[in-house]
């Protein structure tokens, strides 16, 4: 059963405002043996489907495999994400924000009301999946294709758009205000129901 909410402990470091991640006294930097860590969280990652309320700020995933994983209330704040496999993953009221994503396979994801505000995307690819209720306002998001999803009530304010394809995505509310939209296509969406002005920075 998936309730509660993450707390927010300080990492042990004297001087550090940084959270403390998953079981660990230390945020990411301090850990003792880092890559030790790294180790130790992918086989969590394997040995179980859900998870909840839970920290993993600024942890550096790298060729690691999320599919068919489920994650609720879920800190991923300033993490880095490279060459990462998303299928069929769910992410629910996730943080994502200051996040650099590189590379990302993702297909039939469900994510819903969670926070990318300021992240950094890249070379991602995003097909038919639920990118519902998203705050992605302020994304730097380039060379990235978004394929048969639904974005309803996603918000991309602000957002730096560089070569990424929408590709007939279900656009209704999905705001783009305030967006820099460079090389960008709709192709066969209701751009009609989005919402598109004013364009360009504030």
């Amino acid at each position: 059963m998936l309730l509660g909410m993450f707390q927010v402990v300080p990492c042990a470091e004297e001087g550090c405002t940084n959270p403390r991640i998953y079981s660990s006294e230390y945020c990411f930097q301090h850990q003792p043996n880092p890559q030790q860590y790294l180790e130790h969280i992918k086989r969590f990652f394997t040995e179980q489907d859900s998870f909840a309320g839970l920290v993993f700020a600024h942890i550096p995933f790298e060729r690691c495999d999320f599919s068919n994983k489920t994650f609720y209330l879920c800190d991923f704040s300033n993490c880095t994400f490279r060459d990462c496999t998303f299928q069929k993953t769910s992410f629910r009221i996730c943080f994502f924000d200051k996040a650099q994503l590189t590379r990302i396979e993702g297909w039939n994801l469900n994510i819903y009301n969670s926070l990318f505000a300021t992240a950094r995307i890249e070379e991602c690819t995003f097909h038919e999946s639920n990118i519902v209720l998203a705050n992605c306002n302020w994304i730097e998001c380039t060379h990235t294709s978004f394929k048969d999803s639904d974005l309803y009530n996603s918000r991309f304010v602000g957002a730096k758009l560089n070569n990424v394809e929408f590709v007939d995505c279900n656009l209704l509310n999905t705001d783009f205000s305030f967006s820099q939209r460079d090389e960008t296509s709709f192709k066969y969406c209701n751009l009609q129901d989005a919402i598109l002005e004013p364009e360009g920075p504030v």
